[in-house]
């Protein structure tokens, strides 16, 4: 290359670190409000990246109950309740963290099986309180929610629920849905014993529950709620 190019090539570089510069920052602008505007995981992190716990649910005791007595619930029901934290692997491998209201004599036994339910890795699609559904039992179980404590009646019937006491589980609701003949709840759900999240007479985690005192909708006769664990202390 000659003399006389080199100021020329020297001109034409010059404007470049000014121009990327602007550019960069433009971007970055623009990259930042894309951030803010993206919606978060909730996640807590202890350690390293695989120890990252998403959050399901967190609420309190006092909220729960604030939510069922301004619904109209029985004081004396509702104050028995207690707000059971529980962490488990759920459909997407990873470590989740969520809660299920329970009546207070039976927070032991959920501590226990959903202790069980981790270690075998038993996925679970959620475990949050039934009031973020709006107490809609439908709607939880659409979402392939898990949960314990409504005061509702039994569809269909003027008999109350072991929900309604807080004495009776839905778990994994899509995986293990209500079938009585032809109609399945909820719907397009369909039963496969072999199916990962689904309970079955030699499941484990329902050997355990009945270890514990309770009984399995899976043993009913006639119609079969696979999802529904109960325990009856009134």
């Amino acid at each position: 290359m000659t003399a006389e190019h080199r100021p020329a090539l020297r001109n034409t570089r010059a404007p470049w670190p000014g121009v990327v510069a602007i550019v960069l920052t433009v971007l970055g602008g623009l990259h930042g409000n894309a951030c803010a505007q993206a919606p978060q995981p909730t996640a807590a992190r202890s350690g390293d990246a695989r120890d990252a716990v998403i959050i399901d649910s967190r609420t309190s005791l006092e909220s729960e109950r604030q939510l069922a007595l301004a619904r109209g619930f029985p004081p004396a029901i509702v104050n028995r309740q207690s707000l059971v934290e529980v962490s488990y692997i759920s459909f997407d491998g990873k470590l989740h963290q969520g809660q299920i209201l329970v009546d207070s004599r039976l927070a032991g036994d959920l501590q226990v099986i959903f202790r069980k339910i981790r270690e075998d890795r038993f996925p679970i699609g959620s475990v949050i309180p039934i009031s973020r559904f709006g107490w809609d039992d439908a709607r939880s179980m659409e979402h392939n929610n898990s949960s314990g404590f409504n005061y509702r009646k039994i569809k269909g019937t003027d008999t109350w629920s072991n929900h309604a006491f807080g004495q009776a589980v839905d778990i994994n609701t899509v995986q293990n849905p209500y079938v009585q003949g032809r109609h399945v709840s909820p719907k397009g759900a369909r039963y496969d014993p072999a199916a990962p999240g689904t309970f079955s007479s030699g499941s484990p985690v329902v050997k355990l529950f009945k270890e514990l005192g309770w009984s399995w909708g899976g043993d009913w006769q006639g119609k079969k709620d696979y999802q529904h664990f109960e325990k009856v202390l009134r």
